[in-house]
């Protein structure tokens, strides 16, 4: 994320010392503050964070370096929506006060004759009642999926709008070519995204080997490949698309590995939260099902040096651990491992015979604890400090919620544990 910070910083950086270039004769003139020049400026950054917002959500693997997974690339989508949002928003506040005494309608009613800002105006009835929306999580995933396309082109609306009247765009030709390059890197990333990663992105064909229940909210989903199977580190996770079924809609939907990269079959480990994988139960075996993948950096291959780690994963969010500590079978890398299965009680915890299981037969020493928070109160990092602190400088990777991640990354931090040995990874990808 770091990476990232530093690109969304830069690029809003070069925008707005060649926006200063361009307007060097009137920068300090009245002519431009305090109103106008601001207003110009914050239009430019829109349409600069409506271009990475489109990089971040591109789901293209070369691209994950960039970000650090995936998973944060998401997470910087998100951030980078809302921030477009709250600029598009000061953007048509600041075009108000030059117009102090003309009637309100004429400012804010996009059908009145002499509306000088009809564009801006439509812009933000249409756009702030589709982001409320997509932020109500409820909504049925075809429906979010449809208005978050939507605004998406309302949003490359509003910057192509940007881009043509604004008068420092016009003139100065290396502030032209920058928002001209920023933009196509923009439509080439959601053309990449909505019209050619079924097509191009990394696909593999597999069948639907059996759909077995784990307990009254998880399922297991296990693929065979059709002809070459998928490799991948443990930890990975996966887009899944189903096809030619009946019952469950041909969708495609982000899940963890839990299946172990030396294994043939691979293993979905998918709890049953929404309308598309309460269905998923219905699924035949021998139904076609495209993997797109895989994706993340989720793996302790990111900690290569570090022979101490703890994992720690919360829910379903202990599905890449179990990738991870299948691969520990046949991997030959022993390591000092502490992995905690932090659940409400016993019945949320459909994985822990097969966790203490292969904790026994791993190449590494494995530490596994079932971690009841019912009966023991809320797991904290100072309870695993104390376990695995005695035994020299440990990492953690962290799987579950966001506001579980958070909660842990600040008490690892607090207890002086560096940002550089915590890794995590996030489920909310939607």
């Amino acid at each position: 994320m770091q990476q990232a910070g530093f690109i969304t910083i830069a690029t809003l950086a070069i925008t707005t010392g060649l926006w200063i270039a361009g307007r060097s004769t009137q920068i300090l003139t009245a002519e431009l503050w305090p109103w106008h020049g601001p207003a110009q400026i914050t239009a430019l950054w829109l349409l600069n964070l409506v271009a990475l917002t489109l990089v971040a959500g591109t789901r293209a693997r070369a691209l994950e370096p960039l970000f650090g997974g995936l998973d944060k690339a998401i997470r910087l989508h998100r951030r980078l929506g809302g921030a477009a949002l709250i600029v598009m928003l000061v953007h048509i506040l600041l075009l108000v006060p030059p117009r102090i005494g003309t009637a309100v309608g004429e400012v804010y009613n996009p059908f009145h004759p002499n509306s000088p800002f009809w564009i801006d105006v439509v812009a933000s009835w249409l756009v702030l009642p589709l982001a409320l929306a997509i932020w109500w999580r409820k909504l049925p995933h075809q429906v979010w999926l449809w208005l978050h396309r939507t605004l998406g082109v309302l949003l490359i609306l509003a910057c192509a709008h940007s881009l043509t009247v604004a008068a420092t765009v016009r003139d100065y030709e290396p502030l032209r070519f920058w928002m001209i390059l920023l933009v196509g890197i923009g439509l080439a990333a959601i053309a990449y995204r909505l019209l050619m990663f079924r097509r191009m992105g990394p696909r593999h064909g597999y069948t639907v080997e059996a759909v077995e229940p784990r307990g009254e909210h998880v399922v297991d989903l296990q693929l065979r490949p059709r002809d070459r199977r998928m490799s991948f580190d443990p930890g990975a996770f996966v887009y899944v698309s189903v096809r030619g079924s009946a019952a469950v809609p041909d969708e495609l939907h982000p899940f963890s590995i839990s299946s172990s990269p030396a294994e043939r079959d691979l293993r979905l480990s998918i709890r049953k939260v929404g309308d598309w994988t309460k269905r998923l139960p219905a699924l035949q075996p021998g139904t076609a099902v495209d993997v797109y993948g895989p994706f993340g950096g989720f793996t302790p291959h990111a900690f290569v040096g570090q022979r101490r780690l703890v994992l720690i994963g919360a829910g379903i969010g202990i599905t890449p651990f179990l990738s991870m500590l299948r691969f520990e079978l046949v991997n030959n890398d022993f390591r000092r491992v502490w992995l905690y299965y932090s659940v409400r009680d016993k019945g949320d915890a459909p994985y822990d015979h097969e966790l203490a299981d292969l904790s026994q037969k791993a190449d590494s020493w494995v530490d596994y604890m079932l971690w009841e928070s019912k009966a023991r109160g809320r797991l904290t990092a100072a309870t695993v400090h104390e376990e695995a602190s005695p035994f020299g400088d440990y990492a953690v990777m962290l799987c579950g919620t966001n506001a579980f991640i958070r909660d842990m990354r600040t008490q690892f931090r607090a207890l002086g544990l560096p940002d550089s040995r915590i890794i995590a990874e996030e489920f909310q990808l939607r």
